[in-house]
């Protein structure tokens, strides 16, 4: 999975995606042919949600610092 595709997803659907993949590991028929590559898919997936949450949590900081200014 490339990282541009990552970038435009949603983080919904990125979240439903990576979920999808848990699901694969965990039925116990895991093709070891795709271990790997889904492996690797989760971590980039993880890896934009961490990006994506760690902003959004910044940004509510700062709009939550700019109401507390206003009031």
């Amino acid at each position: 999975m490339k990282s541009s595709n990552l970038t435009d997803k949603s983080v919904v659907d990125l979240q439903a995606e990576l979920d999808e993949i848990i699901a694969w590991f965990q039925t116990g028929e895991v093709n070891l042919d795709e271990v790997e590559q889904k492996y690797q898919q989760g971590l980039e997936i993880a890896k934009e949600l961490k990006t994506r949450i760690a902003k959004i949590e910044n940004n509510i900081h700062d709009i939550k610092e700019s109401l507390d200014k206003d009031s």
